[in-house]
């Protein structure tokens, strides 16, 4: 029923604007505005994106307030930029491995080789 009552008014809506999309479209939302059963119909096919939007948007705020506060007091900390969401690390990075430093040394020998 709710589908047959939007698409109702709908025709209803661009009828009494003659045709013109964005005065159907104004016209809809001032309706919609007081007539629950035609705001339900609008928005009922998107409810389910719009409240799993919001939830995961919460979530994430919830998320990152969190980790700010767990930062302890002598922390070193960048200023921010506005909306940046990286962490800088409080720990040093892990030293690399013999192994590791043995195939770079190899690799930096290579490019010396070639450029004499």
């Amino acid at each position: 029923m709710s589908d047959d009552y939007v698409a109702a008014k709908v025709k209803e809506a661009l009828e009494a604007v003659s045709g013109v999309q964005k005065d159907a479209v104004k016209l809809l939302l001032t309706w919609a505005v007081r007539d629950q059963a035609l705001l339900i119909g609008l928005a009922k096919p998107h409810l389910k994106a719009e409240v799993t939007a919001r939830v995961h948007a919460f979530v994430k705020a919830q998320k990152y307030e969190g980790e700010e506060e767990q930062q302890p007091l002598g922390a070193f900390s960048f200023p921010s930029a506005k909306g940046e969401r990286r962490h800088h690390p409080t720990t040093p990075p892990p030293k690399a491995s013999d192994n590791h430093v043995s195939v770079m040394n190899q690799i930096a020998q290579a490019f010396k080789k070639k450029k004499s």
